[in-house]
């Protein structure tokens, strides 16, 4: 499968948020791209904020089952996961820079050749310093 220069998919994200005694999910159906650099698959979509814009996303799936997830908007984000590890990170804002950590509780990614599809399954936790910010859950699909 030859995917270096790129193949759109129809992606269908469920994200699941716990935080502060609430519970909050959001659903979105949106077309993206696939592509691989070498051993690395990369996904790629825009996420269309509240205000209407369009936020470029990323999740990097490393041959090692690494993964990265970087939201370039006002708010930039990079967040890095391993099974069962905690990996501090940074989140940038326009009021500075602030390291936050992930716990990565249950990761798997799956991928099929023909037709072109799979999935991506985060579930893990995000800290700032000690403080529990909350728990989350990334179901991402995806299929040419």
């Amino acid at each position: 499968m030859d995917l270096s220069k790129g193949l759109p998919v129809s992606i269908h994200l469920e994200t699941e948020v716990d935080q502060g005694g609430e519970h909050t999910q959001f659903i979105f159906d949106l077309m993206g791209q696939i592509v691989t650099i070498g051993d690395t698959i990369y996904i790629r979509y825009k996420e269309t904020t509240d205000e209407g814009q369009q936020v470029p996303v990323t999740l990097k799936v490393e041959p090692d089952g690494k993964v990265q997830l970087t939201r370039s908007g006002e708010n930039r984000m990079r967040l890095k996961f391993d099974y069962r590890r905690k990996i501090e990170t940074f989140y940038q804002t326009p009021y500075g820079q602030f390291a936050i950590t992930t716990f990565t509780k249950d990761m798997h990614f799956s991928l099929r050749d023909t037709p072109v599809a799979g999935a991506l399954k985060l579930d893990y936790e995000l800290l700032a310093g000690p403080e529990k910010m909350g728990d989350y859950r990334l179901n991402l699909q995806f299929s040419a």
